[in-house]
């Protein structure tokens, strides 16, 4: 809890405050409901697309947690965007 909280006190300082704060609790409360078995508030199509962004990231920042080239949390960033362009296996 106390990085979710400092995650989105560094976020006020980047170049676009509103929206990456806006994608962070976004993603990271999609990654919630998928995790809790509460798969059936998400849309299949969104499930799918996490998944396919799951398969092309980089092994290294699956195991720290956070992607090497942007920083975001892996895999709960990926409901929001994909960094797959910059670290993704498929280059």
């Amino acid at each position: 809890m106390k990085e979710f909280f400092h995650k989105i006190w560094e976020l006020r300082h980047s170049d676009h405050p509103g929206k990456d704060i806006k994608n962070f609790i976004f993603g990271m409360s999609m990654h919630f409901m998928y995790t809790h078995n509460m798969k059936f508030m998400l849309r299949r199509k969104d499930v799918f697309r996490f998944l396919r962004r799951l398969k092309r990231v980089r092994p290294i920042c699956m195991a720290n947690g956070e992607c090497m080239y942007c920083s975001c949390f892996v895999p709960e960033m990926f409901w929001v965007k994909d960094c797959s362009d910059k670290c993704g296996k498929k280059r």
